[in-house]
């Protein structure tokens, strides 16, 4: 979360200091608008966007290699997550800092509440006349004309004594058509949640001053003088204040305002700066969203399918335990299948490796025979495959990424509930001590059976595999995925 405000905070303050540079001094003051909107916006929202990356990776089929499998039914590899109640220690820094927020952003929009309600009740106590598309709240407070939405605030007194110009009309007219109370409002509610920010207070300055641009605008697009105008500017600076969030008068903005009614912006300067703005946006996006690399996951296809399954055999009558194992690809095969003599020569084979381990009590011997066995097996059908009980398959994928909770993390560290692995070595469990779960890149919990050796001393077996270590992992299965296992469907 304090990676997101930070961004939220450089982000909105690379793009105040554009606007300044690029936009500020220029007369294109709708762009100038829809940018400064914008920026907020795109600045709140682009830390939350993630981007996944992927990279181009060139896959080599690695040279087939022969292991043996044998499935025992000594250990039942039930991959499950066991219910341990582990108590999380309280983060009190955080819960300060989450308590100090709330209170500011409660005082703070309080204090925005009681003033739109102090607005409203103005207008409501005082006497209301329609003009135009709004209407006009006469009070008997001495301050300078300013606009709410579609109320226009005067003096009583002015009004009635014709000391308000056309021109004065126009320009808060202008406010109420362009609703600039709408942006005021949505940056007063920012600055409301996000006070923390060094920058929100002028990204409010600069909106209202845009906005007296645009009124200015508006006012001399019609038939009024820019030397008579300007005097009643400098005649009505300095000395009054209006309500909070409404546009207003004030005499340091004065001087801008009267500067821009005399600038000139060319047609080729407004599209490169615009050109240039967005280029800037788009670099933005590109540094302050969240990039995730997707190569590793994608080349492991995709992660449901990569996660571990339970494949049992049902095609013969012998009831073979079940196997745990990666999604695999698809073995060769042919449709015709092989000959009778060619399953004899198999089976004849497949006794003799039988009878090896029978005699050395591990797995089938390799040598010629399984080069063989192999080159037999890929040639038979589908269901003369099924048949088999020596079979042929590929490694497959990888297994797919996994982190765990800090809380299920912390419950390793009991060793009479847990055997721990890391990186293939058993180690004690209180080494886990020098690690975190953010430092793990995958893992999987087995229950052991009631027949395990080990099943007195633990209940599950974990095996965890650090990150750089899983994607060392991940790197040396997918050169490999079509390197061929042997395995037996049952201990012979």
């Amino acid at each position: 979360m304090i990676t997101t405000l930070l961004k939220f905070v450089a982000c909105s303050g690379i793009l105040l200091l554009v606007y300044h540079l690029m936009l500020k001094s220029k007369a294109i003051y709708r762009f100038n608008r829809f940018f400064l909107l914008a920026s907020v916006v795109f600045a709140l929202l682009v830390p939350f966007v993630t981007v996944k990356v992927h990279q181009n990776v060139v896959e080599v089929v690695a040279p087939v290699k022969e292991q043996v499998v044998v499935i025992s039914e000594a250990v039942e590899q039930t991959i499950s997550t066991p219910d341990v109640k582990v108590e999380t220690p309280v983060n009190y820094g955080y819960a300060i800092t989450l308590g100090v927020y709330c209170l500011v952003t409660g005082m703070l929009l309080f204090r925005f509440a009681k003033n739109i309600y102090h607005i409203s009740q103005t207008a409501k106590r005082n006497v209301n006349i329609k003009y135009k598309q709004g209407y006009i709240v006469l009070i008997k407070q001495q301050l300078t004309p300013h606009t709410f939405f579609n109320r226009i605030f005067l003096n009583e007194e002015d009004y009635y004594h014709d000391k308000i110009t056309d021109q004065v009309f126009q320009h808060e007219l202008a406010h109420a058509r362009q609703w600039h109370s709408a942006d005021v409002v949505f940056i007063e509610l920012v600055q409301v949640f996000c006070w923390f920010s060094p920058f929100v207070p002028f990204y409010k300055k600069a909106i209202q001053l845009n906005h007296e641009f645009l009124a200015d605008e508006a006012v001399l697009q019609g038939d009024a003088d820019v030397t008579s105008y300007q005097y009643q500017l400098l005649n009505s600076a300095g000395s009054l204040s209006g309500l909070s969030v409404a546009s207003q008068f004030n005499y340091s903005l004065t001087k801008k305002r009267l500067i821009m009614m005399t600038r000139k912006t060319s047609t080729l300067s407004a599209v490169l700066s615009k050109a240039a703005i967005f280029t800037v946006m788009a670099a933005a996006f590109i540094v302050f969203c969240n990039a995730v690399d997707v190569s590793l996951p994608k080349q492991v296809a995709d992660l449901k399918k990569a996660l571990t399954n339970v494949v049992q055999d049902t095609t013969r009558q012998d009831t073979f335990p079940k196997v745990i194992a990666t999604k695999y690809p698809e073995y060769p095969y042919s449709k015709e299948g092989v000959s009778e003599q060619l399953l004899n020569e198999y089976h004849t084979m497949v006794d003799k490796q039988i009878v090896w381990y029978n005699a050395h009590k591990f797995g089938p011997v390799l040598g010629a025979d399984t080069a063989r066995l192999r080159t037999i097996y890929s040639h038979m059908s589908k269901e003369q495959q099924k048949e088999q009980r020596l079979v042929f398959q590929y490694v497959g994928m990888p297994l797919a990424p996994s982190r765990p909770t800090a809380a299920l993390f912390q419950s390793f560290k009991n060793e009479r509930q847990y055997g721990v692995w890391l990186n293939d070595k058993h180690i004690n469990n209180s080494e886990l001590d020098k690690y975190k779960a953010s430092d793990i890149g995958q893992y999987f919990i087995s229950r052991l059976a009631k027949t395990a050796i080990n099943y007195n001393k633990y209940k599950y077996q974990v095996n965890l595999a650090t990150v750089d270590y899983y994607k060392e992992y991940c790197k040396k299965a997918i050169a490999g995925r079509y390197n061929s296992i042997m395995i037996t469907r049952s201990r012979p």
